[in-house]
């Protein structure tokens, strides 16, 4: 489940509270080596991220999102739909995509993977979130 309405409508602060304790949460699950949790965790603020850029970057560039409720676009197609407006680079774009089939593979044969769940998974999707946070900003400037 994504964001409701009352989510997007929160003020600034409360947003960044919410954010606060996504994080605070990610680095206590790194800590008390839940990587499971923190994996599945680092991806969701790496989805959010995603959507949050989509939105700014295609106001920006005033061009259509063509959805209706932007947290049913699939994570692909929101890569895809931030390369074609140029806020992310054929780069990023792949590893993201990467990132999302590696998620897919790990969650959906977990009960036969438990031990694959890795600190490095955790810290490269953590490296995607700042990415995408920068990109997003710099496009979002400078447009």
């Amino acid at each position: 489940m994504a964001r409701s309405k009352a989510d997007d409508e929160m003020t600034p602060i409360a947003k960044y509270e919410v954010f606060k304790r996504a994080f605070g949460t990610l680095n206590f699950f790194i800590q008390t080596g839940n990587t499971i949790g923190a994996y599945v965790l680092s991806f969701s603020i790496l989805e959010d991220r995603m959507r949050a850029a989509m939105v700014d970057c295609f106001k920006k560039a005033k061009a259509p999102i063509g959805a209706d409720n932007i947290s049913k676009i699939p994570f692909a197609k929101l890569v895809k739909r931030l390369k074609q407006v140029g806020a992310i680079d054929s780069d990023l774009e792949k590893r993201l995509l990467a990132a999302a089939d590696l998620r897919n593979e790990l969650t959906h044969k977990m009960m036969w993977r438990l031990d694959v769940f890795s600190v490095e998974h955790v810290e490269t999707i953590k490296k995607l979130i700042n990415e995408v946070k920068g990109v997003h900003r710099n496009f979002y400037k400078n447009k």
